[in-house]
């Protein structure tokens, strides 16, 4: 049997271990020692939460693969997936009061906010933060009530109460904003500092993005040419690499801001910040994903030569920007 972390083999003694809930066990007093965080196990070729591991011998398993993340890129990780949601949902109120629209899909609004309260819980407590924390004038338990209001109001949504729903909308841009504060303030700087991620290791991430960047844009032509004369396998394989190197970028991009105290907002390049082309990144990946999971190969193709390509060409226009200010010569 192999055992790995994020993939990469490692040593773990099992002590007589003989079923894989002991040896998640074992895994997880690994983790603490170390601060980290367990997220999920893969099995094979499945996936499962740390609190709903079967009950299986280790001999039945060939591979099992466990994903640690430390406590300052789950936050990082999970308040990047927060903003670009809001930016999503006031995108979308904004069509929706330009075109004079009358229907809200109420179910996925109202699970996407649920979503959104359980992102914001968790940062805090990650953070250990109270919700008396303030943002303006207000706490941000005061915040969350508000959602949660918002939900049962779009659940019981009809079309008198529509535009009463679509001024509401007006807290997703609150919370994008405590999101934001959140990543710029000393509580996570602190715990980054003392992360995975060191300043240090931020430089030669953004270094290695730089040098990365030429071969993931050849990469690109060389997926769509393989999908194109039907080598879905080789693929395949060239497209997890590209999707894990975009979000190895958004991920070191999100952890400038507490690190170094840089504001993504202004790291500009041809007039777009860096902080939108994250979100325009992040959206277009989860466009893949859902074309990936339609068979969808001319839509997959496309998305990746005439959306995807050009949101990264210039990736290294931004990050000489972010050494000029951590030079300070802006």
């Amino acid at each position: 049997m192999r055992v790995q972390i994020n993939s990469f083999p490692v040593t773990i003694e099992l002590e007589g271990e003989e079923t894989v809930q002991d040896l998640i066990g074992s895994v997880s007093q690994w983790a603490r020692e170390r601060d980290l965080i367990f997220l999920e196990t893969q099995i094979g070729d499945n996936n499962y939460p740390v609190d709903q591991i079967p009950d299986m011998s280790l001999h039945d398993v060939e591979s099992i693969n466990c994903v640690v993340r430390s406590r300052a890129e789950v936050i990082i990780s999970s308040l990047g997936e927060g903003i670009a949601y809001c930016d999503r949902v006031m995108q979308f109120f904004e069509e929706n009061r330009q075109q004079g629209g009358e229907s809200l899909p109420a179910e996925s609004l109202a699970v996407g906010i649920d979503w959104l309260s359980d992102i914001l819980h968790s940062v805090l407590g990650l953070l250990q933060i109270d919700g008396e924390m303030r943002y303006r004038d207000r706490r941000i338990a005061d915040y969350l009530d508000e959602l949660a209001e918002l939900g049962k109001l779009i659940r019981s949504a009809d079309d008198a109460s529509y535009n009463k729903v679509i001024s509401a909308g007006d807290i997703f841009e609150s919370v994008k904003n405590i999101f934001r504060m959140i990543l710029q303030g000393e509580d996570l700087g602190n715990i980054v500092m003392n992360s995975i991620d060191s300043p240090d290791t931020l430089i030669r991430s953004l270094n290695e993005i730089r040098d990365s960047t030429p071969e993931q844009i050849q990469n690109l032509e060389e997926i769509a040419i393989a999908f194109q004369t039907g080598r879905d396998a080789e693929g395949s394989e060239k497209l997890q690499l590209f999707i894990d190197f975009m979000y190895f970028s958004i991920r070191t991009f999100f952890q400038i801001i507490p690190v170094f105290g840089i504001d993504l907002s202004t790291i500009v390049v041809n007039g777009d910040t860096l902080e939108e082309r994250n979100v325009q990144i992040n959206d277009r990946l989860q466009e893949l994903v859902t074309v990936m999971e339609n068979n969808d190969i001319i839509s997959l193709t496309d998305i990746l030569e005439y959306e995807i390509k050009p949101l990264i060409e210039n990736l290294d226009g931004y990050i000489e920007q972010i050494e000029k200010q951590l030079a300070g010569e802006e």
